[in-house]
């Protein structure tokens, strides 16, 4: 077990996605996310892209706008969606549909052998303003352990997916849109035109 931290901005610290980065460039076979809030920095996308190239499984578990207590990252997660789903072929996005479901968990599993639980999500303002702290555990069986508890947890969910289109263009199939009320993507649709708040999510 192996404890790694970032201090906030002020204090300028970050060994979190560093390390993240060079444990997703490590996988072999799985990636698996569970975390509340998904709004991925470049440094996490390019190394997630690099994955799938290499054939890694990679799935999220998240919230969606029908189950988060902040509606800003789904709506992010929203418009990243496509191209998401197109940049990386082998990814698989589930979303918890209700309030019932909510997840607040932050854990990693790699190639259950590798779990990382914390307090770290995938966001901007946990990379580059908050402090927080993980613990790194290299175990199969705790990693393989880990990883039913997250299966456990996916029993309610809904996938989001994409389509190609006769002219080639890549579109959402299943998204938001497909199971959220009305009134809450309207609000998502109005929070995603903010992207100069990205930063700070």
């Amino acid at each position: 077990v192996k404890i790694v931290d970032k201090h906030s901005r002020l204090e300028g610290m970050n060994e979190i996605t560093p390390q993240l980065c060079k444990f997703f460039d490590a996988a072999k076979t799985e990636i698996v996310i569970q975390n509340p809030y998904v709004v991925l920095t470049e440094p996490c996308y390019s190394t997630l892209v690099r994955a799938s190239k290499r054939g890694v499984n990679i799935i999220f578990h998240s919230n969606s706008g029908g189950s988060t207590d902040s509606l800003f990252p789904q709506a992010f997660l929203m418009t990243d969606l496509v191209r998401m789903l197109t940049d990386m072929p082998t990814c698989r996005v589930f979303v918890a549909p209700t309030e019932k479901e909510r997840l607040h968990a932050k854990t990693f599993v790699i190639d259950q052998q590798l779990t990382i639980v914390g307090t770290y999500n995938m966001d901007p303002l946990s990379e580059q303003v908050n402090s927080e702290v993980v613990a790194v555990v290299l175990n199969k069986e705790f990693g393989t352990m880990t990883r039913l508890r997250i299966k456990d947890d996916m029993k309610v969910v809904v996938e989001y997916t994409v389509k190609r289109e006769r002219d080639g263009k890549v579109v959402a199939d299943v998204g938001p849109d497909s199971h959220l009320d009305e009134k809450v993507i309207k609000k998502m649709n109005l929070l995603r035109k903010l992207q100069w708040l990205r930063p700070l999510i």
